[in-house]
């Protein structure tokens, strides 16, 4: 019978192994999406254009909310968008000093072409498991990424 020390060092390595498989993991999926020329030139850039197109007009501050980063860094990021028309700013209709987002039509073409590579990647990278495996990946994922949901 194990000491509750050595079960302590089985639990510690076995996080050090977990730790370093989830990094490789998150190179093997930038590598995978990039691999052909990628539409976004970040993972960031990519979600942060998902979430506008989900949320519909977001504010500017909704995104830095949501990306977890500062106001002026969303419009670091923004603004190569909106001067290649993915993005365009909006006047808040009831407080015009509120600067809300869209995609346009351009923007719109642009992330699905970039959900569709993502898409293919992800295929790629769990082409290995099986049907069962991958929702059992998906179930454990869940419950690290959403610790409050029972």
């Amino acid at each position: 019978m194990k000491s509750k020390a050595s079960a302590a060092q089985d639990r510690s390595a076995s996080r050090e192994e977990l730790l370093a498989l989830m990094f490789e993991l998150g190179r093997l999926m930038k590598s995978e999406i990039h691999r052909e020329a990628s539409v976004f030139p970040s993972y960031l850039h990519a979600e942060m254009l998902r979430f506008i197109q989900e949320e519909g007009q977001p504010t500017m501050r909704q995104i830095a909310e949501y990306l977890k980063v500062t106001p002026p860094t969303v419009t670091a990021l923004i603004d190569p968008f909106v001067d290649d028309h993915v993005l365009e700013r909006v006047a808040d209709e009831t407080d015009r000093r509120k600067v809300r987002l869209r995609l346009t039509k351009h923007g719109e073409k642009l992330l699905e072409k970039n959900k569709q590579q993502r898409t293919e990647a992800f295929a790629r990278i769990f082409l290995p498991l099986s049907d069962e495996e991958c929702s059992e990946l998906a179930r454990l994922l869940a419950i690290i990424t959403r610790p409050n949901i029972s």
